[in-house]
């Protein structure tokens, strides 16, 4: 009886012992059968440069300020550049040519010089200052008022400031030209006269 029992135990701890093996081997089937249907997956990681970006030039370097422009950057290690702002305000349309070269387009913005700021993807940052000069659109001219007239003549029509203005010029002219006139005639007469009271005194003298 003794002995059956034993067994009998003996038994059991050999299942129990079985059961976990057969446990722990599909724990491992399952993990190796994963990697293996996984296989090996590339990742395109972007690092960025390892020397902070430098702006030399922009062109244009100046616009209206609606926005609008689309200028060139150049200058050094501009590859890895994300983000270009102007006071603040970020630049669209970012185009990246080469490391040297990069367009973007500008954002509105009230008149005056503004600083220029590029951005890489690691947090590197260059300011140039100054680098773009927001330009103010002229006013137009201020239109004449109408001229709605003075006076009007009846059947004639109306006349206008503009009619006076016309008449008043003319009347200028011709007053010029008379006063002119009448100067030459009394220089004229004044020399006539002259002449004859010079020959009344040389016939006093023959008598």
């Amino acid at each position: 009886m003794i002995k059956k029992m034993y067994l009998q135990k003996l038994f059991g701890a050999i299942l129990i012992v079985a059961m976990c093996f057969s446990m722990f081997a599909g724990l491992f089937s399952t993990a190796e059968t994963s990697a293996v249907s996984t296989g090996t997956t590339t990742v395109s990681v972007i690092i960025g440069g390892d020397n902070a970006p430098v702006i030399e030039t922009i062109t244009p370097n100046s616009g209206p300020t609606d926005g609008g422009t689309v200028i060139t950057i150049t200058g050094r290690d501009l590859d890895y550049v994300t983000e270009v702002t102007l006071d603040g305000l970020a630049c669209t349309n970012i185009i990246i040519i080469n490391s040297t070269t990069i367009k973007c387009t500008t954002p509105a913005h009230p008149a005056g010089a503004v600083d220029v700021v590029v951005t890489t993807v690691e947090g590197w940052t260059f300011t140039k200052v100054g680098g773009f000069t927001y330009i103010a659109k002229p006013k137009p001219p201020l239109p004449l008022p109408p001229d709605t007239g003075l006076f009007s003549l009846g059947n004639f029509g109306t006349v206008t400031s503009y009619d006076i203005f016309f008449i008043a010029a003319i009347l200028l002219v011709v007053g010029g030209v008379m006063f002119l006139v009448a100067c030459k005639n009394k220089r004229s007469t004044y020399k006539h006269g002259g002449e004859k009271r010079s020959k009344k005194t040389k016939s006093a003298k023959k008598r």
